[in-house]
């Protein structure tokens, strides 16, 4: 419904930006980036993986995982060699 929305807009205004009406060409790119932002095509400009693995949230999600690998001491055993011993933690 959304993206309908912005074709419609985009309709609206793409003549005139075409031609070079600045005020035109300022409302599509506006209306591509909107876009862009709700389909997910940006890629994140930074990635703060220190902050994640800090989380209280993968602290849950580590323990979850350690207890459940319980069962399997050599599959536990590679997964802490991979994340460097936060199995620990």
């Amino acid at each position: 419904m959304e993206l309908g929305r912005l074709d419609a807009m985009l309709d609206g205004c793409w003549d005139k930006a075409v031609k070079g009406n600045t005020v035109s060409i300022t409302a599509a790119l506006r209306i591509a980036e909107r876009r862009a932002r709700l389909l997910g095509l940006d890629a994140p400009s930074q990635i703060e993986i220190g902050r994640l693995l800090e989380s209280p949230q993968a602290a849950q999600l580590r323990a979850a995982l350690w207890d459940a690998l319980a069962a399997w001491p050599e599959a536990r055993d590679k997964v802490d060699a991979v994340l460097g011993g936060l199995a620990n933690e």
